[in-house]
C-alpha cells in the first residue's frame, strides 16, 4: 500500500468535501434574498447532506484510526454506501411509473407531492454515486477493490427480464425402439 498517495488522496477528498459543503451552503444563502427556487434547494439540501455524512465519516475514520484501518473502514463505509444505491434506485424508478399513471389520469395533486419526493430521491442516488466514485478512486491509491453492484442498478430489473424469444430446435436424434 502506499501509504503517501493514500494519505495525500484521502486529505484531498476531505477538502474537496469541506469545499462542496461550504459551496452547496452559500448557495442555499444566496438564494434566501431572491424568489423562491424549490426545487434546487431540495436538490442542494440532498447533495449537501450527503456530503456533510462523508466528511463527517472520514474526519472521525482519520482521527481515531490507523491508515490500514483507515483504509478498510472506507472500504465498508463505500460498501454500505453501494447498498443503500440499488433500493433507492428501484424506489426511483417505480415510483417515476406511479408518477406517470398520477400525470395520465390527471391527478395533477399527487403528480406534483410525487415529484418533489422523486427530486430528492434522485439527487441523493447522483450524490451517493459521486461519493462512492470518490471512494473507489481512493481505494484504488490502497490497492482495494469495491465490489462493482451500483453499475447494475442503472438498469430496471423487469427490462433484464426475458419476455420473449425465438428458438431454433436442434435436430434431435430419434433413437428406434
Amino acid at each position: 500500500m502506499s501509504s503517501d498517495t493514500f494519505k495525500t488522496k484521502l486529505a484531498k477528498l476531505i477538502q474537496k468535501s469541506r469545499k462542496a459543503i461550504r459551496i452547496y451552503s452559500a448557495v442555499g444563502r444566496d438564494s434566501i434574498g431572491r424568489p423562491s427556487k424549490p426545487y434546487s434547494d431540495m436538490q442542494l439540501k440532498a447533495w449537501y447532506n450527503v456530503n456533510e455524512e462523508l466528511l463527517m465519516f472520514l474526519q472521525e475514520v482519520t482521527t481515531k484510526l490507523h491508515l490500514r484501518q483507515v483504509a478498510s473502514e472506507i472500504l465498508k463505509y463505500a460498501q454500505k454506501l453501494s447498498s443503500q444505491i440499488s433500493p433507492e434506485q428501484q424506489k426511483l424508478n417505480s415510483d417515476h411509473r406511479l408518477l406517470i399513471q398520477y400525470t395520465e389520469s390527471a391527478d395533477f395533486v399527487n403528480s406534483a407531492k410525487l415529484s418533489q419526493e422523486l427530486i430528492v430521491l434522485k439527487s441523493r442516488i447522483e450524490a451517493k454515486k459521486a461519493v462512492l466514485h470518490e471512494l473507489e478512486d481512493l481505494l484504488t491509491s490502497a490497492n482495494l477493490k469495491l465490489p462493482i453492484t451500483h453499475q447494475m442498478n442503472d438498469v430496471p430489473q423487469e427490462s433484464l427480464k426475458i419476455t420473449e424469444s425465438k428458438i431454433i430446435p436442434f435436430r434431435t436424434k430419434k433413437i428406434g425402439i
